[in-house]
């Protein structure tokens, strides 16, 4: 479901404000590089059913898209340009937003251990 609200006290623009709410826990999102700069707006968020979900809002509506789910949860998100990466049980994925197409998969490591501590980090060297 979504609930909106319109945020017309502070906000100098008068957009509105948008809330989605999952029904799951999250654990991570990312926004789209070009969250700012697009009329699309879009984020990809993931949790601890094991869904990543793209989320798009344009003028025709708002819509969700999973686009990877049952491999545990997800821990981590980073996106870059039109490469978006994330973590899970099993280990890291890197998907091309444009195309949906999976570039590679990095398995985890034998014997890594499944501690709270040991959260997996992601991030992008360089562009």
């Amino acid at each position: 479901t979504t609930d909106t609200r319109d945020d017309t006290g502070g906000s100098p623009s008068n957009e509105t404000l948008e809330t989605i709410s999952y029904h799951q826990a999250l654990n991570c999102i990312s926004l789209d590089p070009s969250y700012g700069t697009k009329r699309d707006k879009v984020f990809i968020a993931g949790g601890r059913a094991g869904q990543l979900v793209l989320n798009k809002k344009n003028w025709f509506g708002q819509k969700d898209e999973v686009l990877h789910e049952s491999e545990g949860a997800i821990t981590a998100i980073a996106w870059l340009n039109s490469l978006v990466a994330w973590s899970n049980d099993r280990g890291v994925k890197i998907m091309d937003t444009e195309t949906l197409e999976r570039i590679t998969f990095v398995e985890r490591p034998a014997g890594a251990q499944d501690a709270p501590g040991c959260r997996c980090q992601l991030f992008w060297e360089t562009e």
